[in-house]
């Protein structure tokens, strides 16, 4: 469970590749219910923030834990939640 002093960076790492059909797909490792894709890599992206925004929450609401963020490994890219959602979950 993330705590207050430790959320400081509270960007998860998300991988990110082209589909067959050329769609755009991004899957967090840390949040398996989190998948989404996008036309362009530019929509995966604003997807991904989105599909963040509501698997943090939904663990949140539920009262579910909710994983500190995994060091980023090679080939991810690091996503931050929406400034609500981290001040939500302090």
């Amino acid at each position: 469970m993330i705590k207050a002093k430790q959320s400081k960076s509270l960007a998860y790492p998300a991988r990110i590749a082209k589909g067959r059909d050329g769609r755009w797909l991004v899957r967090f490792p840390g949040l398996p219910e989190a998948l989404t894709d996008g036309t362009t890599l530019s929509e995966a992206m604003d997807e991904a923030r989105d599909c963040l925004n509501e698997a943090l929450m939904s663990r949140i609401v539920d009262g579910e834990p909710v994983p500190q963020p995994a060091p980023v490994r090679r080939g991810e890219r690091l996503i931050a939640p929406d400034a609500t959602v981290a001040r939500a979950m302090r």
